[in-house]
């Protein structure tokens, strides 16, 4: 990639984030006005549509399900694999199952100290989901080291992102409290603030940030430069979190709640019994005659 395609980027994500505040402030004007705009949550779901990866989708507002019958908080942006089902797909609401779930976004107009002790617990209910449906392996096993241990499926991941809030530093040192002693796969994966700076994980004494915390990282705060706000990293950190987001297939029955098959009445044998396909009765090839249903007869001698 050459510079000046990199620069090109670079524009469209400021462009990007200063379209987002002029959205943001017109919704705040239409719902003074009693008008309905935008909602929040709609502009930022609008932004990861754009730029993440195409195997997976937001999602604005909606629930998480398991196949035990948990259920998350109510989620501003759930992340979901294009494979999930739709056990409810309403226009303006889901429920998804906690196994297609890659990750979640809680959305604040303003972050202060209440505000971000509520996306930090619902980010860690949302976490904590158990992902059990999953049908067994066809003799491949895939398996990677997420927050210091193995998943053999993406854990799902959190963010929160404000279109403003209190001092960044303020901001981290509150952030700071509310982990101590939690479960590092349990955490917000990263905070970004419109117009101010980010929050992410790093190493200790690491000159890197991680796209996901492990045991023992630190919180690097990043004041955002003016002129280039945080929309491009924010775009480089959903590559890095969802690029190679997988599951293994659904196990969808394990969601039917017990619900009854139904009750057999009869069994009917097959006349002749089946067959494997190309071979006929005794194992011989089909005749022209006797050619399956839709197979093309052969030639005349």
């Amino acid at each position: 990639m050459n510079g000046v395609t990199v620069n090109a980027f670079a524009e469209i994500m400021r462009s990007v984030a200063q379209r987002m505040r002029a959205e943001f402030a017109e919704t705040a004007a239409a719902s003074h006005r009693g008008g309905k705009g935008a909602t929040r949550e709609e502009i930022v779901q609008s932004f990861l549509a754009r730029y993440l990866p195409g195997h997976v989708e937001a999602t604005a507002r909606g629930e998480i399900i398991t196949a035990s019958g948990e259920v998350s908080a109510e989620c501003d942006i759930l992340i979901a694999d294009r494979s999930t089902p739709p056990l409810l797909d309403k226009r303006d609401f889901r429920i998804v199952p906690s196994e297609c779930v890659h990750g979640v976004v809680e959305v604040k107009s303003r972050l202060d100290g209440r505000e971000l002790r509520d996306a930090c617990e619902k980010i860690k209910r949302a976490k904590s989901l158990p992902k059990t449906a999953y049908s067994p392996s066809l003799g491949f096993e895939h398996e990677i080291i997420f927050y210091g241990r193995p998943y053999r499926y993406t854990p799902t991941a959190g963010l929160i992102f404000a279109f403003d809030s209190m001092g960044l530093e303020e901001v981290a040192s509150q952030f700071a409290r509310w982990c101590a002693g939690q479960d590092a796969a349990l955490v917000p994966d990263g905070i970004w603030i419109l117009g101010k700076g980010y929050l992410l994980w790093a190493p200790p004494r690491g000159e890197n940030f991680e796209p996901r915390p492990a045991p023992g990282y630190e919180i690097a705060v990043v004041r955002a430069h003016p002129s280039d706000d945080i929309m491009l990293q924010l775009a480089i950190h959903l590559s890095l979190l969802f690029a190679y987001a997988w599951m293994p297939p659904l196990k969808l029955q394990d969601y039917g709640g017990g619900a009854s098959e139904g009750e057999i009445i009869s069994r009917l044998p097959v006349p002749d019994g089946l067959v494997r396909p190309g071979n006929g009765d005794a194992g011989q090839p089909p005749s022209a005659t006797g050619a399956a249903h839709g197979s093309t007869p052969a030639p005349p001698p």
